[in-house]
């Protein structure tokens, strides 16, 4: 399966859809109720079988946006308004999934008290794919936490934006730095998704995209991650 197109997230503008998911009572806790067996990160979440056949609007947006499970046009549009609906296709957060059905072609997650969008289940087959937040993710977030407010901070090879844009209520500015380009579009899009404005992301080499900038928190996850068997880690682009 080929990566989701990223050129189109640069058109979102605004927060409406995770602010939707919101209203419709979308957690981590309550993804566990509307899914069944464990969240290995490489694939969408399963749906149980009353979430993949339910029009309920909540289980209607958990098994198309988290579960990767088509639903047709008209229950999209009834559990997220014809306008979220419009935006959300227009983007490519939503696309065509079958005849008159569509699914959203990134891995989604929340992540704290945000939502996150990722390659994740891309990992193994492209070198661009964009890592997303994983465990070891959550334990370097609890080190590295500021005890108190600071001014900046920096996320060293930022993939998908996870640890700058949590860290976006520990400090009044935050740069998120990658190589990959792909990775930048689509950690603005987090950004903008989870109406977070004090958050900047540069495309560009290590420290190059911040040449003369001083921080008083740098963080950095190492793109690596277990990979087939035969091979200890992989390293992407």
């Amino acid at each position: 399966m080929a990566l989701a197109d990223a050129t189109r997230l640069p058109r979102l503008a605004g927060n409406r859809l995770t602010i939707r998911f919101g209203e419709l009572g979308i957690n981590r806790q309550s993804l566990r109720s509307m899914t069944e067996g464990e969240d290995n990160l490489r694939g969408p979440l399963t749906p149980t079988r009353e979430t993949e056949f339910s029009d309920d609007p909540a289980r209607v947006v958990a098994r198309s946006f988290f579960c990767a499970t088509p639903s047709s046009r008209a229950e999209l549009a009834g559990a997220l308004g014809e306008e979220l609906f419009a935006v959300s296709i227009d983007s490519g957060l939503l696309v065509r999934a079958g005849e008159a059905a569509f699914a959203c072609p990134f891995h989604v997650r929340p992540v704290r008290v945000l939502f996150l969008w990722s390659d994740y289940v891309h990992l193994d087959a492209d070198p661009y794919a964009v890592m997303g937040a994983g465990e070891t993710t959550a334990v370097l977030y609890r080190a590295a936490r500021p005890r108190r407010r600071i001014r900046s901070a920096l996320d060293l090879g930022s993939g998908a934006g996870t640890l700058a844009l949590v860290l976006a209520a520990d400090a009044a500015r935050v740069i998120g730095t990658d190589i990959n380009p792909r990775a930048i579009a689509l950690a603005r899009a987090n950004a903008t998704l989870n109406g977070i404005g004090n958050v900047e992301f540069r495309a560009g080499d290590l420290y190059e995209p911040v040449q003369g900038d001083e921080f008083d928190l740098i963080v950095s996850q190492p793109p690596y991650y277990p990979a087939l068997p035969g091979s200890e880690k992989t390293f992407l682009h």
